[in-house]
C-alpha cells in the first residue's frame, strides 16, 4: 500500500522531493530484482510514459533483508539508510509497519534505537488492527510510548472500512433503484473515513 501511494505521489502529483527513497525491509531474503518484481508485477505497463515513470520510481527503491533478526537486521537497515541519505542534509524518515501486533514493540524499539534520524523528522505508521480490545490497545500504546512520542505515531486500521464497504455493495446490488444510478457515470469517487 505504501509503495503504491508513493508511486502515485511521485508519478501523478509530483509531490515527493527528488531525493526520496523507498526501502523495503522484511525477514524474507529477496534480491533487488525480486523486490522490484513484487512492486511492478501487477502493474499494467500499457503506455510508454507509465513504463518510464515506473522505471524511474523503482530506481529509487531498494530492499534490506531482516532475516538475521534482532539488532543485526536494524543495523543493516541503518547502514542502507546512511548509504542512500546525504550525510549533512536533513533526513526525514517514515517507517510504515504492516506487521502482526505482537511485533510492534520489538520492531519499533529497534527502529528507534538504530534507524531514528537525528537530522530530521521521524514518523511511525502502524497498519493493522491496533489491538483486539481496549486493554490490548492500551498495552500496545504503552509499549510504543517507551520509544516514540505521540506526535510521531500514526495508526491506520484497514479493517475499519471493510464492513461499511460490504454493506454498500449489498445495498447497491440488493436494491434496483440504486443499481441504476450507482455506477461510473454517476459516481466520481467514494471516500470512507
Amino acid at each position: 500500500m505504501l509503495i503504491y501511494l508513493s508511486f502515485q505521489l511521485y508519478s501523478t502529483w509530483n509531490l515527493l522531493p527528488p531525493t526520496f527513497r523507498v526501502i523495503g525491509f522484511a525477514p524474507d531474503q529477496l534480491s533487488q530484482d525480486e523486490f522490484i518484481h513484487i512492486i511492478t508485477g501487477r502493474a499494467k505497463k500499457d503506455s510508454p510514459r507509465f513504463a518510464e515513470l515506473l522505471k524511474e520510481f523503482t530506481a529509487r527503491c531498494s530492499y534490506v533483508s531482516g532475516h538475521e533478526g534482532g539488532d543485526q537486521s536494524f543495523q543493516a537497515l541503518e547502514q542502507r539508510l546512511d548509504e542512500l541519505g546525504e550525510r549533512k542534509k536533513e533526513q526525514h524518515r517514515l517507517f510504515y509497519l504492516a506487521l502482526p501486533p505482537a511485533a510492534f514493540e520489538s520492531v519499533s524499539a529497534g527502529i528507534k534505537k538504530f534507524c531514528h534520524s537525528t537530522r530530521g523528522n521521524n514518523r511511525l505508521i502502524i497498519e493493522k488492527p491496533f489491538g483486539h480490545d481496549a486493554q490490548s490497545s492500551k498495552d500496545l500504546q504503552l509499549a510504543l510510548n517507551k520509544s516514540w512520542s505521540e506526535d510521531e505515531i500514526f495508526r491506520i486500521d484497514h479493517y475499519l472500512g471493510k464492513e461499511v464497504v460490504n454493506n454498500l455493495l449489498a445495498i447497491r446490488f440488493g436494491n434496483e433503484i440504486f443499481g441504476a444510478i450507482w455506477n461510473k457515470r454517476h459516481i466520481h469517487d467514494i471516500e470512507v473515513f
